[in-house]
């Protein structure tokens, strides 16, 4: 068996192998100057300009030894594979970057949104209640001053009562826009459904195979829809339909309205922390998002270099036919 080993992170990963099933056999080992902990009969390091990139290793069927035409072999192919690996490694490099970005906006996401939850928590059970509290005093006092016959009192103490309810409307309608219980208690149809008679232009609703996801799904879904929406309104737009679905272990959205595109990087932002993906298609008659994430995302492989290898690809079809078996 013949195997090609990349560095990235100061680990060295097995990449490819001749027989192709054999890399399953292999894991990540420390890289370490003299390559010792590289399993193999034989190791050779593949360089570029002085640096160790990875390293090509060889082991034998028992009772084989390595040859000299073996050893050949893999002096020849680290010495032609050091500026493919000198890419492959920049590749992998951003990748690991790019995943862990990934993972700090997601603890951003969930912190906003956590944060966004406790504050509609403590208007819902500490400033309203007192408020509502207030109010059935007011009443209380109201009946009081009317069954003593102290009308102009009872006046007072009924505009008050007024103003005190138009205080708790107004709290509670900043709960919820904060963040709207009917979400964690009876997910994305019910909490948009209440939110889309809030805003001031036509809303259609469409709902298709919708069922009750994560709550990271449901909030990025609710806001992302809410913050589309939003400035779609501000950019002009008077019709706006949005359909929600779930098919083939994703759930999205898409908004199609007759105005112009606004800034949508929040929205991106919140969308790619889930490994999702938006698109925007612009036409003369409008715009059209449709973002979708997975029901269940994964976070990023804690292991550097672990994601989107594909260059591993080119690496075989190059060097395999030149590997000793």
């Amino acid at each position: 068996m013949v195997a090609l080993w990349l560095t990235v992170g100061g680990v060295m990963h097995p990449r490819v192998s001749s027989p192709v099933g054999a890399i399953e056999e292999l894991v990540p080992v420390g890289a370490g100057g003299d390559l010792s902990d590289v399993p193999g009969d034989r190791v050779v390091a593949v360089r570029h300009r002085g640096e160790v990139l990875g390293a090509l290793s060889i082991t034998k069927e028992r009772g084989d030894s390595v040859t000299g035409a073996d050893e050949k072999v893999l002096a020849d192919v680290a010495a032609g594979a050091g500026v493919l690996l000198r890419n492959i490694g920049l590749n992998a490099e951003l990748a690991e970057r790019a995943a862990q970005l990934r993972v700090s906006r997601r603890r951003l996401v969930a912190a906003h949104d956590e944060e966004r939850h406790r504050l509609e928590r403590d208007l819902h059970d500490g400033a309203q209640q007192q408020v509502v509290a207030l109010k059935v005093k007011l009443g209380i006092a109201r009946t009081l001053a009317e069954r003593e016959g102290a009308e102009q009192v009872a006046a007072m103490v009924a505009s008050l009562s007024d103003t005190t309810q138009e205080a708790v409307d107004g709290m509670r309608a900043v709960a919820h826009g904060i963040y709207p219980p009917l979400l964690e208690a009876e997910g994305l149809e019910a909490a948009l459904g209440a939110v889309k008679r809030s805003i001031p232009v036509p809303v259609t609703l469409e709902v298709m195979d919708l069922v009750r996801y994560a709550r990271p799904v449901e909030e990025s879904i609710y806001f992302a829809v809410l913050d589309t929406v939003t400035r779609a309104v501000d950019h002009g737009a008077s019709s706006i339909v949005v359909s929600l679905g779930g098919n083939d272990g994703m759930v999205g959205f898409s908004i199609r309205h007759n105005g112009n595109i606004g800034d949508l990087t929040v929205v991106e932002d919140r969308i790619d922390a889930l490994e999702g993906t938006v698109t925007v298609t612009v036409e003369p008659s409008g715009s059209d998002i449709h973002a979708q994430v997975p029901e269940s995302p994964e976070p990023p492989a804690d292991r550097p270099g672990a994601v989107h290898m594909t260059p591993a690809s080119h690496i075989r079809s190059a060097a395999e036919e030149s590997l000793p078996r």
